[in-house]
């Protein structure tokens, strides 16, 4: 080591933490953001309840688009590598003799 603290901290070998400390770690950030959203929101004292309410009804809702949309994509290219192509017949179609 020399005289350089800054250099030392950020050169100094990390010490083994395990994954379950890690992950205890997580969780206790996670749960420190939530509650510095809610203590932002109910600290401001022009937002009302209802305001959080529809607030966070807005961010699931918004989640869930976003990952159907990510799932509609997905089964889309799924199709495609199984070999269906949009306007194309399937086999199903043949047999129940759609588009003939």
């Amino acid at each position: 080591m020399n005289n350089d603290l800054i250099a030392d901290y950020w050169t100094a070998p990390t010490p083994p933490v395990s994954p379950t400390k890690w992950q205890s770690v997580y969780e206790q950030q996670r749960r420190d953001r939530l509650s510095d959203i809610i203590t932002d929101y109910l600290g401001d004292e022009t937002v009302t309840p209802r305001r959080v309410y529809e607030e966070l009804l807005a961010e699931v809702d918004s989640y869930r688009k976003y990952h159907k949309e990510g799932l509609d994509r997905a089964n889309e290219l799924y199709d495609l590598l199984l070999g269906f192509r949009p306007g194309e017949l399937t086999p199903e179609d043949v047999e129940n003799g759609v588009g003939g």
